[in-house]
């Protein structure tokens, strides 16, 4: 048995992604893979969401991978702190997947508190496994990261490496050329750069339509489908789906009362409609918008003042969708080294 933990730095680092990815990669190699959340740390906010979308998740991976027949613990990031239960917790999920699995992979707390202390809970875990240690690095912020390279040091010869990811494109060269360093020059390698996709930022239509207090109007079935952009029926000189046409995986947010621009941004097939003044679309539409399966959201507010909500999108957690675990994929691919993963997952 080899247990290997992921860890982060922040909430939304890309833990979860990078676990799947491991797993995926293990079970490809012919390796009996198992993949575990024992701990679920959410905002006061969110209950008991986290777990749910933990396990939602968890089920769209490939089957052969096996899975705790736990539901997560979820505890606040207040309870976090020196939590004894939740060291217990992890350590049993982990022993008993280890009975069926030659590699578990752990998705575990982060290893840092949110005022950038070390989580003490996290070192506890680290203590009672001794598990091959991955760490994702978020990146927010360039000095912090290179801030923590001496934090990142004292975990030992227990960490396998470092993985930043989200890293803007203004911000590319900067990374490569200073973080990187900072990392290598402490003794830790530097497994690889991700940027920031749109793809993996996007929300659901389903997050859209909570986000907004959307009545759904239509084809509920697809609303799991990702917005990467948004985009605004108004006056144009150009034909409307030319305009439309722009742009793709987007939402329209357009008047309740333009069945005009409505028609031009369905046939530019778009994710959703987002419908304002809080107005049911003509029968036209709902007819084109049923044959062509793409919901429509009906909001009440007008258009600035949706424009204006959507601003606040981001701040409501991350979505967990298999198209995004394919993307994360394919950046993996292009951005990581093959012999990262097959150094990992070769440690034993």
């Amino acid at each position: 048995m080899t247990v290997f933990y992921v860890t982060g730095n922040v909430k939304g680092s890309g833990k979860t992604y990078l676990a799947s990815a491991l797993a995926q990669h293990s079970l490809q190699s012919g390796v009996s893979t198992a993949l575990v959340k024992p701990v679920s740390v959410v905002d006061v906010s969110e209950s008991g969401k986290g777990a749910e979308k933990d396990l939602t998740f968890y089920s769209q991976l490939d089957q052969g991978i096996s899975r705790s027949q736990n539901d997560p613990m979820v505890v606040s990031i207040n309870e976090l702190l020196e939590n004894p239960q939740v060291v217990e917790t992890t350590v049993a999920d982990v022993l008993e997947s280890a009975n069926q699995s030659t590699n578990v992979i752990v998705e575990g707390i982060d290893w840092f508190l949110p005022d950038g202390q070390v989580n003490p809970t996290a070192i506890a875990i680290s203590g009672a496994l001794r598990p091959k240690i991955v760490l994702v690095l978020g990146y927010r912020n360039g000095s912090d990261l290179s801030a923590i390279a001496g934090d990142v040091e004292q975990i030992g010869d227990d960490l396998l490496g470092v993985l930043i990811n989200g890293v803007t494109q203004h911000r590319w060269h900067y990374v490569l050329s200073s973080i990187v360093p900072a990392f290598t020059s402490s003794g830790v390698e530097v497994l690889g750069v991700i940027p920031e996709d749109r793809r993996m930022l996007a929300p659901s239509v389903n997050d859209i339509a909570a986000h907004l207090n959307a009545e759904i109007l239509s084809s509920q079935d697809n609303c799991d489908e990702l917005v990467e952009h948004f985009m605004v029926g108004g006056w144009f000189l150009d034909k409307g789906t030319y305009v439309f046409d722009r742009r793709k995986c987007k939402a329209v947010v357009v008047r309740a009362d333009r069945p005009d621009l409505q028609m031009a941004a369905l046939q530019s097939s778009a994710m959703c409609l987002i419908l304002t003044g809080g107005q049911n679309p003509i029968q036209y539409i709902t007819y084109h918008a049923d044959q062509l399966e793409i919901p429509l959201l009906s909001v009440s507010g007008n258009t600035i003042e949706i424009m204006e909500k959507l601003e606040t999108l981001s701040q409501q957690g991350v979505t967990y969708n298999s198209r995004k675990t394919e993307r994360f994929g394919e950046l993996i691919d292009e951005f990581v080294s093959p012999r990262a993963f097959e150094s990992i997952l070769g440690t034993h």
